[in-house]
């Protein structure tokens, strides 16, 4: 083989040899290059949550378990909200609209006699933030599911007590469960309108109460009270009224 030939050769060869140099590393380069982590796709729940807001994340003990309760809320449509008790979405019977849920707190007793702990939302609302309204979460075979209270209860004027102020008395009816009682005034009551201001539900061991303060015009202290108890009725598999106490006091009426 001639010089010139021997020379052409090398030149082949070497130029071959920088190509596949070349291609792998252009390769490893590229690999590593589209070596990227695969985004999880948002599921059908999570796409449809997308305008929603937290409003409570809270562990809850029931039956002796750790219990997350969570409460997301639509920001474009209040009464659209959705409350899960770990991870599971619970069966609603109805949407607090007046109270809301940004105040709400839960807690867990045994509220229908059955031995088994349930979950109690006290929702608390206005500038008070006391809670003006209360939902019940019972667990059965089918999840997490609402327990009915009466709906004169959370009607939008949230009154089942009645009041009728004659000159010298006002009278207090609650029809429901046809309980009254006729408070005597004072001179200087005489003249004062009487309103009740505030609907404040009650957690008290076991039991479930509402209390609806009386109040006269110009007076900062209630000048009655009625509690009115919401028992669990078995057979329908919802609360109902149970015993009404009226009295001429401001206290508070459960510790009597």
């Amino acid at each position: 083989m001639n010089r010139t030939l021997k020379k052409e050769v090398k030149w082949i060869f070497a130029l071959c040899a920088a190509t596949f140099s070349l291609l792998t590393v252009g390769c490893g380069k590229d690999s590593a290059t589209m070596r990227t982590e695969e985004k999880p796709v948002a599921s059908d729940t999570q796409k449809d949550r997308e305008n929603y807001e937290a409003v409570l994340k809270q562990d809850v003990t029931v039956n002796g378990s750790k219990k997350v309760l969570e409460i997301v809320q639509n920001e474009k449509d209040v009464s659209d909200v959705v409350i899960t008790v770990d991870g599971e979405e619970a069966e609603l019977s109805r949407v607090s609209i007046g109270a809301g849920y940004v105040h709400a707190e839960g807690k867990a007793a045994d509220v229908t006699g059955d031995g088994e702990e349930e979950i109690i939302l006290l929702l608390g609302g206005g500038a008070s933030g006391l809670p003006l309204e209360m939902q019940v979460l019972e667990q059965t075979d089918q999840g997490w599911k609402e327990i009915v209270f009466p709906d004169a209860l959370w009607e939008s004027d949230n009154r089942i007590v009645a009041l009728d102020k004659h000159k010298n008395s006002l009278d207090i009816r609650v029809d429901a469960t046809n309980s009254s009682k006729t408070l005597k005034l004072t001179k200087k009551q005489r003249g004062a309108d009487a309103e009740i201001k505030y609907q404040i539900c009650k957690l008290e061991g076991n039991q479930l109460f509402v209390q609806y303060d009386v109040y006269l015009e110009g007076n900062p202290e209630p000048a009655a009270a009625v509690l009115q108890e919401v028992v669990y009725d078995e057979k329908s598999g919802q609360f109902q009224y149970g015993k009404t106490k009226i009295d001429q006091t401001g206290s508070d009426l459960t510790k009597e």
